[in-house]
């Protein structure tokens, strides 16, 4: 018989140690390492999170049947405690950014609300027609989001409790002419970018006219990408949509946004979602997690040893020694430089392929 062989682990040493774990314990691992001479020097800090148990809550007014069989399916009987707050807020009318973590149910939050409104609208809705009822805007960063959610959407609804009352439709570039003829006729939740609503909803607006009237929902998923240049945009297209919708006498626009990576999502939010109509001038911010989590542990090492000094701060005194005057160096912004006969100078030619607005200074240290 064959004798089995030990998985060995190497180190910078050169030693050969036999398996440590027969199973993976991350601060048995973490001791282990800041044993190893390799890590002398390096800053080393962990910091382990403890297990958190699940919260649950219920909603003021209990789910709809449909609703409640259709979680069932899912595995799901009960709603975790910042999902029941949010779905309160926005029942209550309210802007709503959700801040938890990760994998903790946040597509339920917009989910649920959306589907409601579209089963059971008021009397203002109440037309017996495809064409009728609210509308829900789901926006993501990038199509391959979008394509995933409308996969997420129909098995969802695919259950069957809803009957054909939901009709999810993604727009992008590649829905054909005739996919979105149909999404303008009979789509009551819209999966698309925040480039194709720009670009083609709103420019477009007249044959989009069922969806801005009677539009309820505006659904702001991965809503910290959102920042920054690409952010502002975002923003002023919100209020494009929303100053359009009220040219269609539409001004009860709800925005539902999730993130799980915001640490000011309160004064984000703000800044992103318009806050025009009287009625929906604050945000209601769910950040407090009820999903359970196990005990995580954190490590950060320093790549850097903080002993020692490198040889490029070790040349800085004797750079800085031969003149007492801080010395600037600025490439010269005249296209060539020439010496006096005209020629151009070989030390400096470098300096011409591309003219610097930036000055360099070494100062004595």
């Amino acid at each position: 018989k064959k004798k089995k062989k030990t998985t060995l682990y190497h180190n910078v040493t050169g030693r050969e140690n036999p398996s440590l774990f027969k199973t993976f314990q991350p601060l048995g691992v973490l001791s282990y390492l800041t044993s190893l001479p390799l890590a002398l020097g390096h800053a080393v800090v962990h910091r382990t999170l403890p297990k958190r148990e699940a919260s649950y809550l219920e909603t003021n007014q209990p789910l709809k049947r449909e609703m409640v069989q259709v979680l069932a399916s899912k595995g799901i009987s009960k709603l975790y405690s910042h999902q029941a707050k949010a779905i309160d807020a926005v029942r209550n009318g309210k802007h709503v950014m959700v801040s938890t973590a990760t994998s903790s149910g946040k597509s339920l939050v917009y989910h649920i609300p959306t589907i409601e409104a579209i089963l059971y609208h008021d009397e203002e809705h109440a037309v017996n027609s495809k064409a009728a009822g609210p509308i829900s805007l789901y926006l993501f960063p990038t199509k391959a989001l979008a394509q995933d959610q409308l996969r997420s959407i129909k098995e969802f609804i695919g259950a069957g409790w809803f009957g054909d009352a939901v009709r999810p439709f993604c727009l992008d570039s590649d829905t054909s002419k005739e996919e979105r003829e149909e999404a303008k006729a009979q789509g009551n939740i819209f999966l698309t970018n925040p480039d194709m609503l720009h670009a083609t909803l709103l420019p477009r607006h007249a044959q989009w006219k069922r969806v801005l009237k009677h539009l309820k929902f505006v659904i702001l998923d991965e809503a910290h990408v959102y920042s920054g240049v690409f952010g502002s945009h975002v923003s002023l297209v919100l209020r494009r949509l929303l100053r359009l919708c009220s040219s269609y006498s539409n001004q009860h626009v709800q925005f539902i946004c999730a993130s799980a990576t915001l640490s000011n999502a309160e004064s984000f939010a703000k800044q992103l979602i318009p806050l025009i109509y009287p009625h929906h001038d604050s945000v209601e911010v769910i950040a407090e997690d009820g999903s359970p989590s196990g005990r995580r542990t954190f490590a950060l090492w320093n790549v850097t040893p903080q002993t020692g000094i490198s040889k490029e701060l070790e040349l800085l005194p004797s750079i800085s020694s031969t003149s007492k005057q801080p010395r600037v160096i600025q490439p010269s912004k005249t296209k060539h430089s020439t010496d006096d006969n005209g020629e151009l100078c070989p030390k400096t030619a470098h300096l011409s392929q591309s003219p610097s607005t930036f000055t360099t200074a070494t100062t004595a240290t």
